[in-house]
């Protein structure tokens, strides 16, 4: 039978009768979907006698296992329905997607496939993978492989013969590794047999055989070598849990390039996800399938071997046993045994020797009922963490056979102090019941031991030894509200419901809200007409009727329209809406807050510790306390708001110090005398008032709610003062307020504010007139502010006391300080104003005027500062200064910096981005001292293939002698006059001593040029500034360049070629 489809595609889908045993399966059902064929023919094969379908013309047929979608097309398909196997030939392309393993699409001249275990055969084939398990593809990038043939087998085992692997996809890739053989294996594995790499057409590095495992042994073993430790074995076995994902970089400081490149082949082969595993035997098997689990959590075993240390064994573990609860608990033990320098290690615990050195730490947080954090790491020498405690769980095998058995290597990291820290904390959540009198309570208690590192110099070894310990460290504070009115309700309550809503009239409806309900029942009307029109109509039949209907709605909204219409024409008058605060009335809160603080140390002596085993617990160096409970009493009385507020406090602030106990063996008199002084000085006994009143007259009126007056004092009603240095006979004052103490009357300030604010904000005028009064010395302040439509404006002096008597009152003046900002056209031109005058002395000390305009700056500055003349006399020429200062012009300044505008061609493929920075700075003090500075730059991008940028600086510091004749100062600047004619003497290539006579001088010349090479990039950097340098007692200017030239592969960046020239040295990867 012959069925002719034509060039239309027909698309339809059908289970194959023949599949029944495939179809009634539990598992592994295999879907067959014919997507296109011109031609389709039923026959049997002449050796076998099966029963065949073929497929020819433009064939396109899917073949979905489970997760796995194959999509062949071919120019034709012979399907064996009793072998079930499938045979294609002609421009064969089969694409095949995986939830796990990204995309694959494979090219070849013929295919042998079994539908039933997705096995096959691919002759003078190509594999394009976009993701890949066995290799950490680039960014953006593919892996292509080609092949005489290759086969597929049931376990996704690809095996190539005569390959080549490629990232390059072009007809001549840039890089590729040829194997006579090639295995893609599940899990991520893969082999070489008899592997080259390429760059281009030259050999760079040969593989005779190479493997790469990515399944596991159960214990993880890691080979290296350290210089304390010497050769290891690191095992780890993990209980519970799994290794996680290795993302570290195998990297070294060497400087050799093969050495570098094996590590950066190592880094490209590491697998880049987890991977289900099996475990078989002592082996973890890698699944097809990703891991989706955590591996924060674990808990493992570990087994070391180090020939120089012996053997350490440990344990290691972050477990989660209650989230709600227990918030963290990480714990470590590590005991090592063994010897090193030929003495078996020996280390002791709270003063009992142990036979091996050992490490550890427990982190534990408790979240509820109350907040319990315990952190306890323990080390029996600052050695024990760089000997056992820097471990892999990945093994690098590159870095173990580059890295050698170099002492010099590698560096002792020692741990010199640490502390265990025990912290609780108690914040328990109040009722409604007891609120407000208490709002708020919390006690902590912490407790601590410092630990620090003494070295033992006779026995050339480090011991650990408790430095101080803070048995009690306690806070606990309490706050709540006395008295307050009105008062508060602190129960939950819910907003009212009503049965109806009421109905506002529409007097008290606005505009809008009276237009949004005429077009609701306009909708409305239309809506009820048509839908009365349409019921009519089918009853009656009635089509006039209908039309009616339909008119009247359609006068109605004419009608409408036409009021819109002479709104249009008569817009309602836009008043600027002004809200106002009604006043809160009466407010008063009396409120509480008590602290108290209460530390206990202990410090211990190291002096005389030769040993851990020499420390005693009961000889102490000394021990201190500190105990603060400042009390509190705080009342707010406020009206109307921030109308009218007063704010008093009154605070009690004792504080005990002291230390109990002494060593007078262990310390210096000296240092005992220091230790009590600090005590008694510490000490105090101070009652505090703090006092703040404001008023805001105005407050209610928008736009003068700023105006207002304010007074603050800071009292010290008691104090305790030390007053005796001899900690032998103390001696102290008790000190009641005193008005005229500044010590007693801290703070006494007096504010007067008078504001104004107009046009919301746009319009603002403010005056603040500031007083700090008696016994603080005196000083009256004025700050006058204006805010205009584009302009503002300040005015700030200040007036104060400068003589310390009592007595006699003498005044000083500060220097007035004015400042204006205009900014006009969109901020496009900007003005700014800034004058200093020296009210005390009688004269202006500073101006400065600027002007920006789009792209240019204009700066012009005049200071107060000493008189320069030139002197011109044979044997002394230049600028001497004098004894007279004046105000005068200082500088102006011209600069010119465009913002950077990038022009395409070529439809986008080129671009081309033009830079120009250019100033001038003239110095009105010493104009010789003038200069000019001219920076161009040029960056030109060819899409995807070159970037050349150019930049250069050059500076001009003789401006003063183009003008020095028009200045009545010929001849003061020797050489050219002409500036015109000097710059073209800079480019005099043929007549050194113009060009060097020209004021024109290149500073920098920097050209940086990026050469896109598909899978490698060019680089080369070139800069060129004069260097001056001291040679044989002589100076001068040196113009050698830094040079330096790149190669870089894409694919493995660590793979890289660099050239540098630093200025007359060359070097090679430096």
């Amino acid at each position: 039978m012959n069925f002719k489809f034509g060039f239309k595609k027909i698309v339809f889908s059908f289970i194959l009768c023949f599949f029944a045993n495939v179809i009634f399966a539990e598992e592994n059902v295999t879907t067959i979907t014919i997507k296109n064929a011109r031609q389709t023919n039923y026959s049997k094969d002449e050796k076998t006698g099966n029963d065949s379908i073929i497929l020819e013309g433009d064939v396109q047929l899917s073949v979905q296992k489970g997760n796995n979608i194959s999509e062949i097309s071919a120019n034709k398909i012979i399907y064996d329905r009793k072998t079930e196997m499938i045979y294609a030939d002609g421009n064969v392309e089969i694409t095949t997607k995986s939830s796990s393993s990204g995309g694959e699409t494979t090219t070849a001249s013929s295919l042998l496939l079994n539908t039933s275990t997705l096995e096959g055969v691919f002759d003078d084939g190509r594999v394009v993978q976009t993701k890949s398990d066995a290799l950490q593809l680039p960014s953006g990038s593919t892996l292509i492989v080609f092949s005489d043939i290759f086969g597929k087998s049931e376990s996704n085992v690809i095996a190539f013969k005569n390959s080549s692997l490629t990232f390059c996809d072009e007809p001549d890739p840039h890089w590729h590794i040829d194997a006579s053989r090639t295995w893609l294996l599940p899990g991520g594995e893969f082999a070489f047999l008899n592997a080259l790499l390429y760059v281009g057409p030259i050999p760079v590095l040969y593989f005779p055989a190479f493997y790469f495992p990515k399944d596991e042994l159960i214990f993880n073993p890691v080979f290296g070598y350290s210089t304390r430790g010497g050769t290891f074995i690191q095992n780890t076995f993990y209980l519970y849990g799994r290794k996680p994902l290795d993302s570290s970089s195998s990297s070294s400081d060497e400087s050799d390039a093969g050495k570098e490149s094996l590590r950066a082949v190592y880094n490209f082969i590491k697998p880049s996800v987890l991977k289900e595993q099996e475990r078989q035997g002592l082996i973890l098997h890698n699944l097809d399938d990703d891991f989706t689990g955590d591996t924060t959590y674990y808990l493992k075993t570990m087994l070391d071997w180090y020939s120089k240390l012996g053997f350490m064994v440990g344990l290691d573990g972050n477990l989660n046993p209650n989230k709600d609860y227990v918030s963290k608990l990480a714990f470590n033990l590590r005991i090592g045994f063994g010897n090193h320098d030929k003495e078996k290690d020996k280390s002791s615990f709270m003063g009992f020797e142990l036979p091996f050195r050992y490490g550890g730490n427990l982190d534990f947080s408790l979240s509820k009922p109350f907040k319990i954090s315990l952190s306890l790491p323990i080390y029996s020498d600052p050695l024990f963490y760089s000997d056992y405690g820097e471990r892999q769980e990945s093994m690098d095998w590159i870095s173990f056979f580059t890295s050698g058995t170099d002492d010099d290597d590698d560096t002792e990291n020692s741990i010199s102090s640490f502390t265990w820290k025990l912290s609780s904390s108690y914040s328990p959540v109040l009722q409604n019941l007891i609120k407000p009198y208490v709002s708020s309570f919390s006690f902590s208690l912490n407790s601590s031991v410092g630990i620090s590192s003494k070295i033992n110099s006779s026995r050339d070894n480090s011991f650990y030894y408790p430095s101080q310990v803070t048995p009690i460290s306690a806070t606990m504070s309490l706050s709540g509200t006395i008295f307050e009115y009105p008062k508060k309700s602190y129960s939950k309550s819910s907003n009212p419901k009503y049965a109806f809503n009421l109905a506002k009239p529409d007097e008290l409806k606005t505009d809008s809200q009276l237009q949004k309900e005429a077009e609701e029942l306009e909708k409305k009307l239309k809506a009820e007409a048509e839908k009365k029109a349409a019921e009519d109509l089918l009853e009656n039949g009635d089509v006039v009727e209908e039309t009616a209907i339909i008119q009247e709605v359609v006068i109605e909204a004419n009608e409408i329209d036409e009021i819109e219409k002479f709104e249009v024409v008569m817009p309602q008058i836009d008043v600027s809406k002004t809200s106002s605060t009604l006043p809160s009335g009466f407010s008063y809160k009396l409120g509480y807050s008590a602290n108290a603080n209460f530390v206990s140390q202990i410090n211990y002596d190291s002096s005389k510790l030769q040993d851990s085993k020499d420390f005693d617990w009961k000889n102490r160096k000394s021990s201190m306390y500190s105990m603060k409970s400042p009390i509190a009493l705080t009342s707010n009385l406020n009206y109307g708001g921030n109308f009218f507020s007063v704010t008093n406090k009154i605070s009690w602030e004792p504080v005990w110090q002291g230390h109990p106990y002494i060593n007078e063996k262990e310390n210096a008199a000296s240092s005992i005398n220091s230790l009590k002084l600090a005590d008694y000085k510490a000490e105090g006994q101070n009652i505090v008032n703090n006092n703040s009143i404001s008023f805001k007259p105005f407050y209610y009126l928008p736009a003068f709610k700023d105006t207002g007056i304010s007074y603050n004092t800071n009292l010290r009603l008691f104090r305790r003062k030390f007053l005796s240095d001899d900690p032998e006979n103390p001696e102290w004052e008790n000190l009641l307020f005193d008005k005229d103490d500044k010590d007693s009357f801290t703070v006494h300030t007096l504010n007067l504010t008078l504001a104004s604010n107009q046009l919301n904000n746009k319009l603002k005028q403010s005056l603040v007139v500031s007083a700090t009064l008696p016994p603080q010395d005196i000083k009256y302040g004025f700050n006058l502010n204006f805010v205009f439509p584009y302009i503002t404006t300040a005015f700030n002096f200040s007036v104060q006391d400068k003589n310390e008597s009592e007595t006699i009152k003498e005044f000083k003046w500060n220097p007035f300080q004015q400042s204006l900002t205009m900014s006009l056209f969109n901020s496009k031109l900007k003005i700014s104003e800034s004058l200093n005058y020296n009210i005390d002395e009688k004269y202006w000390d500073s101006l400065k005027l600027t002007l920006n305009w789009d792209k240019f700056s204009f700066s012009y500055v005049m200071d107060y500062t000493t008189v320069v003349d030139f002197v011109d006399e044979e044997n002394n020429k230049g600028w001497i200064t004098s004894d007279e200062e004046k105000f005068q012009p200082y500088s102006l300044s011209f600069s010119y910096i465009p913002s950077t505008k990038t022009f395409y061609y070529w439809k986008n493929r080129i671009s081309v981005a033009p830079g120009l920075n250019f100033s001038v700075v003239t110095d009105l003090i010493r104009p010789t001292n003038s200069y000019l500075v001219f920076s161009p730059s040029l960056s030109f991008k060819l899409n995807e293939f070159l970037t050349l940028t150019f930049s250069s600086t050059s500076r001009n510091s003789v401006l003063y002698r183009y003008f020095q004749s028009m200045l009545g100062h010929p001849g003061r600047v020797p050489g050219e006059t002409n500036p015109f004619i000097d710059l073209i003497d800079s480019f005099r290539f043929d007549d050194r001593s113009k060009r060097e006579a020209s004021g024109y001088k290149i500073k920098s010349f920097n050209l940086d040029i990026n050469h896109e090479l598909h899978d490698w990039k060019f680089n080369m950097k070139l800069k060129i500034e004069p260097r001056l340098i001291t040679k044989n007692g002589r100076k001068n200017y040196d113009f050698s360049p830094y040079l330096s030239i790149g190669v870089i592969w894409n694919p493995m960046e660590s793979m890289k070629t660099e050239i540098v020239d630093e200025y007359g040295e060359w070097q090679l990867n430096p």
